[in-house]
């Protein structure tokens, strides 16, 4: 049992000997999905230098190693994402800074300083990620790093002590929580974005972009960061559409090169501005579907709804403009670089008929004219004379597609060469690759034929959540398929679909890991948990955007019975806050009143105590002596007898403290009552 307590005793010192180690551990830890590899290894490497340095001497970073570190992580950054502006530059480069300053850490300015990086790289974490989870380790992130500087506030001479410092800080926490708590409620909200930074994406990750090169792509990477939520309604009514329905259309590439694919410069130009002051869709008909939809914030201005949408509005940043392309492609006028909130109406089949014009017409059929090697173009001949029509074209075109592709999700990059000759080295070389490949092959073809064709990319599929009863798409579900212009319709077509039905019914094949448990029974509650979480955090991020400024003011005019505006509601806001202060300090002045009165009191019964054991000595003191003629009273009846003296020189020290304590100027702590306690004890 001993040896149990030491154990712990050692473990309790090694925590607090080593605490601003383990806080900057803990901070990065939920960075380790953003953090490029080399950054979490250099990370990682500098925090065991540091623990071996603090624990046991031992130095394995010596100088020179730290200024290669930390040129050579500016350089890293600068490769990595082409920038040093940025959440994700800064958030990189200042968990290196932390890392590096925890280690060289010797005095209490250092370590001070330590902590305001923590606390800077704090508020990367929760620009970079945004969730509940991350919401909850900021607020314990900050209690921790509020309970350090506390302690180096006091000086920092004695050792840090974890629970203490928790304790103290965890009272002001409280304290001050009811106020965090009525700002939030009260204080107008405001609908813009007042800081945003640029999100960067690492070049080489796969997901949804508006510019298409197949000849470019390698290995699908796996990337389960959340893209959007939808929650999907018809008549009112939650609904639920088969996984091959739920196509998410992004953007339309109508422009290629004969290799890559992008938005024609007529498309993005020939537009209209939708308002957005709607607070809701027209009621839907027949089967019109309706979503509501929470997009997190992307690096890009497109809107997705699925295909094929009808309207777009907005539920949030209102102070944004929405833009309806002539291709069914929704944006904004600004890049999306905060969560934002939206409704759309769909239809998935389309039955209005349009007629194209004759530049459409010639946007559509174009095909780039290069040196097509001659097994390609002998192959298209040869479909062209077997088939009756257009559309008996492009059926034989996907039974080949069917009968000789694979879908793979690796996939070897194109030499310069094989670029030059996609088609060729697609349909006869490699026969395999990504939606991306057959969506551009296919496209290509049906140009060929004179057939319009474009690109649509966005996602397909999502996962259902039944808790909150809404679909989790990913960047991992991204997807690429073709729409060709056949009697008056623009008719969906998904190669990748013919190829591997599983990838689009099931959405297997899709870049997902796989687990060698999966299904062992902790694996699938893990799945279950994760889930419910998310339902939680899915809530709360409807409740942020859609408690704007009018929903507030709906409300507290109903509490009120006022009509209010922005100055009038921020009139009352300062009227409440200046009030709860005012509690505040009336309450920490009763207690400190209180501490006081009970600081008195036990002086008191210390001095009764002392004068019980004097009386035990034979010397009484009467009702009307004061301390000082107490201690003469005492003097007198020990008298000078030298074996008396140390007795004779503790009395009048105790005295001599008590009168000092009790009628001195300055506070009395409990430290010095029980100092003279202790020194009564001697007597």
């Amino acid at each position: 049992m001993i040896k149990k307590l030491a154990t712990k005793k050692e473990m309790d010192n090694i925590l607090n000997k080593n605490f601003p180690l383990f806080l900057t551990a803990w901070i990065i830890f939920p960075l380790y999905i953003e953090l490029p590899t080399w950054t979490l290894v250099l990370a990682i490497y500098i925090l065991l230098a540091t623990f071996l340095k603090k624990n046991l001497q031992l130095n394995f970073l010596p100088d020179l190693i730290k200024k290669i570190i930390t040129i050579g992580g500016l350089i890293a950054i600068w490769i990595n994402y082409k920038t040093l502006l940025g959440s994700e530059p800064a958030v990189n480069f200042i968990t290196l800074l932390a890392c590096l300053k925890v280690f060289e850490a010797k005095n209490i300015r250092d370590y001070k300083v330590h902590s305001y990086l923590l606390i800077i790289l704090l508020l990367g974490v929760a620009i970079t990620l945004q969730s509940l989870m991350i919401l909850f380790h900021i607020g314990i992130s900050f209690i921790f790093i509020t309970s350090l500087l506390y302690h180096y506030s006091k000086g920092g001479k004695e050792t840090f002590n974890l629970k203490d410092a928790l304790q103290r800080i965890l009272k002001f926490q409280i304290i001050v929580l009811p106020l965090v708590i009525l700002i939030f409620f009260l204080f107008p909200r405001y609908s813009g974005r007042m800081i945003s930074l640029p999100r960067m994406t690492n070049v080489d990750q796969i997901g949804f972009t508006d510019r298409l090169n197949p000849g470019s792509m390698g290995n699908l990477l796996s990337d389960n960061t959340p893209v959007m939520r939808v929650k999907i309604e018809k008549n009112g009514k939650v609904y639920r559409l088969d996984n091959s329905q739920l196509y998410w259309r992004g953007a339309t590439l109508s422009y290629t090169n004969g290799i890559s694919w992008s938005p024609h410069t007529l498309d993005i130009n020939q537009h209209q501005h939708q308002s957005n002051k709607s607070e809701e869709l027209d009621l839907p008909i027949n089967d019109e579907i309706i979503q509501e939809i929470v997009l997190e914030a992307k690096n890009h201005a497109y809107l997705f709804a699925l295909d094929a949408p009808k309207e777009i509005f907005a539920r949030s940043n209102r102070n944004i403009r929405l833009i309806k392309e002539k291709n069914k492609t929704y944006r904004t006028d600004k890049i999306i670089r905060m969560r934002s909130g939206y409704k759309a109406k769909s239809v998935l089949v389309v039955t209005e008929k349009i007629d194209l014009l004759k530049d459409d017409l010639t946007d559509y059929t174009f095909a780039p004219k290069r040196p097509y090697h001659g097994q390609f173009l002998n192959w298209v001949q040869e479909i062209k004379q077997k088939s009756v029509n257009d559309k008996d074209f492009s059926l034989r075109v996907l039974d080949y597609f069917k009968k000789n592709m694979t879908y793979s999700l690796k996939s070897d990059e194109y030499t310069s060469e094989e670029s030059r000759d996609f088609l060729n080295t697609l349909l006869f070389k490699k026969k395999t690759g990504l939606c991306a490949h057959f969506a551009s092959a296919y496209a290509l073809i049906m140009r060929f034929k004179q057939i319009p064709a474009r690109v649509v990319v966005g996602y397909q599929g999502g996962e259902y959540n039944q808790f909150g009863e809404y679909l989790l798409v990913r960047e991992k579900d991204a997807h690429a398929w073709v729409e060709i212009y056949q009697d008056g319709l623009w008719e969906r077509i998904d190669p990748t679909y013919v190829i591997n039905p599983a990838r689009i019914t099931k959405g297997e094949g899709v870049n997902r890991k796989e687990f060698l448990f999966q299904n062992f029974f902790l694996y699938q509650k893990y799945l279950e948990y994760a889930l419910i979480f998310d339902g939680v955090n899915n809530r709360l991020n409807q409740f942020l955007l859609n408690y704007d400024f009018q929903y507030q003011k709906d409300v507290l005019e109903k509490l009120l019975g006022l009509k209010l505006s922005f100055f009038l509601m921020f009139g009352y806001l300062l009227i409440f806050i200046f009030i709860f202060i005012f509690l505040i300090l009336a309450f920490k002045v009763m207690m400190e009143r209180k501490k006081s009165l009970d600081k008195n009191e036990k002086l008191v019964t210390e001095y009764i105590r002392f004068v019980k054991k004097i009386k035990k000595m034979g010397i009484e003191k009467q009702n009307f002596d004061g301390p000082m003629d107490f201690l003469l009273k005492i003097k007198v009846n020990l008298g000078n007898d030298m074996d008396n003296e140390n007795l004779r020189t503790a009395i009048e020290d105790i005295l001599v403290k008590y009168i000092n304590l009790r009628y001195g100027k300055n506070k009395v702590s409990m430290i010095e009552i029980k100092e003279l306690a202790r020194k009564i004890n001697t007597i």
